[in-house]
């Protein structure tokens, strides 16, 4: 995916703004399956919830691609939760 950081407050808020796919290494902006991507934004909220944190997402999503959500965002989320618990350990 090509994306940037459309709005981050850190600790609390990351927005991220999808501008297109990577074919081969290479940059996409203008195909079709591109444009499909064009646009959508992931937002990450972080809320303290007495000694946890909830982490809620919103996501736009091209329909066409629901089956890959389904199958690979558990995964993803399981990764960052695990990140996440590391890191408390530590400090």
């Amino acid at each position: 995916m090509v994306a940037e950081i459309a709005e981050s407050i850190p600790y609390e808020f990351l927005s991220i703004k999808h501008l297109g796919t990577i074919k081969d290494g290479v940059e996409d902006l203008t195909s079709e399956k591109s444009k499909a991507w064009s646009g959508f934004l992931e937002n990450y909220t972080l809320k303290k919830n007495g000694k946890t944190t909830e982490l809620i997402i919103d996501l736009d999503d091209p329909r066409e691609y629901k089956d890959f959500f389904e199958k690979t965002w558990p995964q993803a989320l399981e990764k960052v939760k695990e990140l996440a618990e590391m890191n408390t350990t530590m400090a």
